[in-house]
């Protein structure tokens, strides 16, 4: 008597427990694609990331894929300011990169032709000395 308890028991849990063929292959192929879909979440995340750490260059050689909603928003509200301060004096890379333009376009020369422009600061004597081009030099006030 105490068998027939465990068999209709065991025979009750399995019925419980086992599922029809259909549901379990329905269950484990939602369980893939919900994998795959964490997967291509994740690559995707982590591509945008190497972007923006390789300045926007793509190291996979791919097509560049479209960096996440919050990546981008990001990269939108990010502010670049640098300010030189000397003494009681202040000035701006922005207001230097506008003299160096400003003088550029003086002599003549067009500003769209500049593909490289170094800048060099030297506030002891109130100076920014620059390089377009690695062959045109010159020289503006900071402040």
């Amino acid at each position: 008597m105490a068998e027939q308890k465990t068999e209709k028991l065991t025979t009750e849990e399995q019925e419980m427990t086992e599922q029809k063929p259909d549901e379990k292959k329905a269950a484990e192929q939602e369980q893939k694609e919900q994998k795959s879909k964490e997967q291509k979440s994740e690559m995707q995340q982590t591509e945008a990331r190497k972007a923006a750490e390789n300045g926007g260059e793509n190291p996979g050689g791919d097509a560049a894929q479209e960096p996440s909603a919050a990546g981008e928003e990001k990269q939108r509200k990010m502010v670049k300011e640098v300010v030189i301060q000397y003494r009681e004096l202040e000035g701006s890379l922005d207001q230097i990169e506008e003299r160096i333009y400003d003088q550029f376009r003086q002599k003549g020369q067009d500003i769209s032709m500049i593909e490289k422009l170094q800048i060099y600061v030297k506030p002891q004597d109130f100076t920014a000395y620059y390089v377009v081009n690695d062959s045109i030099f010159g020289k503006v006030a900071i402040f």
